[in-house]
Formats: structure tokens, sequence, C-alpha cells
């Protein structure tokens, strides 16, 4: 068994998030950080965001099939994130959430172009 050490102590790694090792910050933090941002803490924001930019990607490169459409559709979601951080209530998780974004700008762009 492999242990990993956090604030002076151990825990099976079977307990530790991929968040967790990837980052730093577990899950459990989600809710505080979404709290953060709501009130205008841009670091709590940045932490967001960064947390949920690969699975994005890797999200839109499936449903476009093309790097950089999903690329400028995950920066486009990661501003209108910021943009409407407000509206975001809690009834979904934070990336499922950021899907939606997505979704919709895929859905705008294909109707446009």
């Amino acid at each position: 068994m492999f242990l990993y050490f956090e604030n002076e102590r151990f825990f099976p790694v079977s307990r530790i998030t991929y968040r967790l090792l990837l980052y730093g910050v577990d899950l459990m933090d989600e809710k505080d950080l979404i709290r953060k941002a709501k009130k205008g803490d841009t670091l709590a924001l940045s932490k967001l965001l960064q947390q949920n930019y690969s699975y994005l990607v890797k999200y839109l490169m499936k449903v476009t099939l093309h790097p950089q459409m999903a690329e400028d559709l995950t920066q486009e979601t990661m501003m209108k994130c910021i943009e409407k951080i407000q509206l975001y209530n809690g009834e979904s998780k934070f990336s499922s959430w950021l899907i939606t974004i997505a979704t919709n700008l895929l859905v705008l762009y294909e109707f446009t172009h």
C-alpha cells in the first residue's frame, strides 16, 4: 500500500483524489472556491477554471474532432464563466455547468457557420 503525506498525516493513496494530487485542492474545497469566486475572489475563480480546463478541452475535442475549435471554445467558455459565475446555482457539478456553457456555445457556433 502507498501512503501520501499531507498536513503531518499519512493517507492511503486510494483516499486521494486525482485533483488533490494534481492541483493540491481536494474536491471538498470546490464549494468553498465557488463561494469565494462568487464574492469576487479572482484566485478562487482561477483555481476553479484551472481544475476544469483539461476536462473541458477533452470534452470539446471529442465532440468537435477539431483541436483548434476545441481550444477556442474552451477559451470562450472560460470567459463566459468569468462573466456569469454569479448565475451558477450549485444544482449540478461545476464541471457540468461548464459543459453546458460549452455545448451552448458550440450549438451557437454551428448555427452561425
